[in-house]
């Protein structure tokens, strides 16, 4: 699997050939952050991508609502094989979301990562 790689902003990286890409189980969970970190809708190519994070961090989700999204989310993500551990937590005064998960790949390696979400 190649992915694009993403900056420190969370940009997609261009311009520096070979290495603006990722590979292996980094390039798993690159795809794991920009589809968790990706708002419904906002995916041109696929309007069904994405996870409606308006609503889930306004006043319509709940916290098990948002952990099973995003569970669902990073389950239907190429290259992974099983959720070792998925965590959340929301500050909903910020409306911020900080998540935490590790995950095995088809590399057979586990990886972890974070995701935050701000709306």
């Amino acid at each position: 699997m190649i992915f694009r790689g993403l900056d420190q902003n969370r940009d997609w990286c261009f311009g520096q050939g070979l290495s603006s890409y990722a590979t292996g189980s980094a390039a798993v969970l690159l795809n794991v952050q920009t589809a968790v970190q990706t708002f419904l809708g906002d995916a041109f190519w696929a309007a069904d991508f994405g996870i409606d994070w308006l609503n889930l961090l306004g006043t319509k989700g709940t916290q098990d609502a948002i952990v099973a999204r995003t569970r669902s989310v990073i389950a239907a993500c190429e290259g992974v094989t099983a959720i070792n551990s998925a965590t959340s937590s929301l500050n909903r005064t910020t409306r911020t979301l900080s998540l935490q998960f590790n995950i095995s790949t088809v590399y057979s390696e586990n990886t972890s990562g974070t995701a935050q979400i701000t709306i």
